[in-house]
């Protein structure tokens, strides 16, 4: 017999997706449920979302009271808890300006605008990107331009034009691709659709001296491995790299649509004006959610990291060579 609810999707959404034959009802922690009642243990976290598991009784009341009080205004306008949230994400992130979006996708784009922006305002000419292969940094146009996979690509050209691709932790690569026209160098700390693939401390601090020396931006997207996947709250600070753009999303949410791309004083200052860049809908109950889950995220992360790392057996399992407390990418 045919589950309702997977007929109905079926029969009605663009078949963008090639879903297992599962209908959720609900989630408590790390488990979640489908509409038969069957208990699953969820290793995905919802592509690394639910950082904090499902049902959180804090984050949802922050939610709750929210929403009764106001949820939606615009940006035009102040509001009570925005400013707060973003001081706290400033703060955690080590970044001084932030612009909250509503996806990673987002978030990237934002990023790409924010280089493009600041070369225009300094007037070097510069306009082109270099991106890693194996790469993944969204499905938005420009998202998906500076995408190092070709599959993501090729059915949409012509993409945005003047991105190269350099290969991830080869800083030759990297080196042959910079011109007088490079605005800047994104990547991911660490690759997440690639692979698992983890830059060399070599890598980052070598791309942040090539941005230095040419005056080009270095834009760190950390929209999966950000927010305490890797031991520290981003990636970059492991290293000791300093990106001049940060993105993130995903578990900065816990399933909430909210992504956020922030910046340094520097780039800030001469990047993205009144006019330039925008968005719908304000963050008033996702402010919320913020406040609370940065406050308290730091111990949350020890918790974790000392559970998985005295997990009972866990040197049994064949296929686990190295166990690192510096970039353990939790779900």
């Amino acid at each position: 017999m045919v589950n309702s609810k997977i007929q109905a999707a079926e029969e009605n959404l663009i078949h963008v997706y090639n879903r297992f034959p599962i209908a959720l009802d609900h989630g408590e922690g790390m488990y979640l449920y489908d509409t038969e009642g069957k208990e699953y243990l969820d290793f995905a976290a919802g592509f690394a979302v639910s950082g904090l598991g499902y049902d959180n009784k804090e984050l949802n009341q922050a939610l709750k009271d929210q929403i009764d009080k106001l949820y939606h205004t615009s940006n035009l306008y102040y509001h009570e808890s925005c400013g707060e949230a973003a001081q706290e994400l400033n703060r955690i992130s080590g970044m001084d300006r932030v612009f909250f979006t509503n996806s990673g996708g987002e978030a990237n784009e934002g990023a790409l605008k924010a280089a493009r922006r600041y070369a225009y305002t300094k007037k070097t000419g510069r306009y082109e990107f270099i991106a890693m292969n194996n790469s993944f940094h969204g499905r938005s146009f420009g998202a998906v331009s500076v995408t190092g996979h070709d599959s993501y690509r090729e059915p949409f050209e012509p993409v945005v034009p003047g991105v190269k691709f350099a290969t991830f932790n080869d800083l030759d690569s990297v080196k042959a691709l910079v011109s007088d026209k490079t605005c800047a160098i994104i990547l991911e700390p660490l690759q997440g659709e690639g692979g698992i693939n983890l830059a060399t401390q070599e890598f980052m601090e070598g791309i942040r001296k090539i941005c230095d020396e040419n005056g080009i931006l270095m834009i760190c997207d950390e929209v999966q491995c950000g927010m305490g996947r890797t031991g520290s709250m981003f990636a970059w600070q492991g290293f000791g790299v300093k990106p001049d753009i940060l993105t993130m999303a995903k578990a900065i949410g816990n399933g909430i649509p909210v992504g956020a791309f922030a910046m340094t004083e520097e780039v800030a200052k001469y990047s993205l004006q009144p006019g330039d860049h925008g968005a719908t809908y304000c963050i008033l109950c996702r402010s919320r959610l913020l406040q609370g889950r940065f406050c308290g995220f730091g111990t949350l992360l020890a918790l974790h990291l000392g559970f998985f790392l005295e997990l009972p057996g866990i040197a049994a399992f064949g296929n686990i060579t190295d166990i690192s407390c510096r970039f353990f990418a939790l779900a």
